[in-house]
């Protein structure tokens, strides 16, 4: 019996400890531009407080950067979060969403999962990003 509150004791602090050391992704992702790689703008660039982002394609790319779509940010774990299309493009439309998983940060190098949530079976993409700005 003392075994096994020893055991449920260490459990609990382990499981703690791990909760106390999680990384804020949202803080340090927050005012950043991640750039695709080879690319010239296209990438998400997040507000300064991380309630929203920007994405960019290379089309339409400039010097400024590039053509946009506005989004929302919801963080649903420290390290998951979805884009949510801010503009309402049609009545018969939802909104589009963009979910995506913080792999890692090391660096000006960021990981990020991009989740698959459209039509069909297709894998999910993991892209390394850099963080421009």
């Amino acid at each position: 019996m003392e075994n096994m509150k020893t055991l449920i004791a260490g459990f609990v602090l382990v499981l703690l400890s791990s909760t106390a050391c999680a990384t804020d992704y949202k803080s340090l992702l927050s005012g950043k531009y991640l750039l695709m790689p080879d690319a010239g703008c296209a990438g998400i660039e997040f507000s300064k407080d991380g309630s929203a982002a920007t994405l960019y394609g290379e089309r339409g790319c400039t010097t400024e950067g590039g053509v946009g779509l506005d989004t929302r940010v919801k963080w649903v774990s420290s390290r998951a979060f979805i884009l949510i299309e801010k503009e309402q493009v049609n009545e018969q439309s939802p909104p589009r969403n963009y979910v995506y998983v913080v792999d890692s940060i090391r660096g000006k190098h960021v990981m990020l999962k991009s989740v698959w949530t459209g039509w069909g079976n297709y894998p999910d993409d993991m892209t390394r990003y850099t963080i421009a700005r």
